[in-house]
């Protein structure tokens, strides 16, 4: 065996070329606001709507979309941990209805409904929430987005939030991060729906 195998012969191959290309579809929003000369963190970075634009859907509709940004992608992970942050900011407002507690009594109204919502969602899901991290943000991470939306009922009734605008924020993250060829028409009005019932319940 030893002789027969020292009487292979080589095999020729040709030679291979790998041309590189490199797509910026994994970047954050700092990146993106950086590499699009958007000045605030703020503004969508593809239509430039500022936050009191975006629950005005007719004008937002309006606005010019720049297309040569979608090449950038959409993180499916941060679109995950976003929409939770969003709908855990909501609930802890939700008692005085405004984005933003302004006045000391505000403020004192929204620590004490967060703690309610943070011991809710602790008893209810075994999730941590808005608990800073020495060096590493928040415990809002990926895995506790995925646990929220996994459960549209028990998240409802831990945070007081509407159970149906949960579930299709659900779907629509689903479908984002699927990885499957999906209908952009009935995605599109799916969403446009979803965007329409969000600003009717929480367009403060």
């Amino acid at each position: 065996m030893e002789l027969e195998i020292s009487h292979l012969e080589a095999t020729p191959c040709e030679s291979i070329g790998v041309h590189h290309k490199l797509v910026m579809t994994m970047i954050d929003g700092k990146v993106c606001n950086a590499i699009t000369q958007t000045n605030s963190s703020m503004r969508c970075y593809i239509c430039n709507a500022k936050p009191t634009e975006m629950n005005d859907l007719k004008l937002v509709g309006t606005k010019h979309v720049n297309e040569e940004y979608y090449k950038f992608g959409l993180s499916s992970l941060h679109a995950w941990i976003r929409s939770f942050e969003c709908f855990l900011h909501i609930a802890y407002n939700m008692d005085f209805k405004k984005w933003s507690a302004s006045t000391p009594d505000l403020k004192m109204t929204r620590s004490i409904k967060k703690k309610q919502v943070q011991d809710n969602l602790r008893k209810e899901l075994g999730l941590i929430v808005d608990i800073v991290k020495q060096g590493k943000g928040t415990t809002n991470d990926g895995n506790s987005a995925r646990r929220f939306f996994a459960d549209p009922v028990i998240s409802a009734r831990a945070t007081g939030l509407d159970e149906e605008i949960i579930y299709r924020f659900a779907v629509i993250l689903q479908a984002i991060a699927s990885g499957e060829r999906i209908n952009s028409d009935k995605f599109g009005e799916y969403a446009k729906t979803t965007a329409e019932k969000y600003v009717t319940v929480y367009g403060w």
